[in-house]
């Protein structure tokens, strides 16, 4: 599978306020990337379940954990 690369990334903030995230519940690491308060699930749990979790990241954390840990 090619990997497209003629899409742009969409800013953070712009997909925190589509998916209906407070301001508080979103923590910027620069235009492309956050992190989302769990306290978020908490609030958003009476809307239906997402298809599609995408985690990204560029070196596992000091504890060996990685994509395939955060995502199972």
């Amino acid at each position: 599978m090619e990997a497209n690369t003629e899409l742009e990334p969409v800013p953070v903030s712009a997909l925190a306020a589509a998916l209906g995230l407070e301001g508080d519940e979103v923590r910027s690491y620069g235009p492309l990337a956050a992190k989302i308060e769990l306290s978020a699930l908490d609030r958003l749990a009476s809307k239906p379940d997402g298809r599609i979790v995408s985690v990204t990241s560029m070196t596992p954390t000091r504890f060996g954990e990685g994509k395939t840990t955060t995502s199972i």
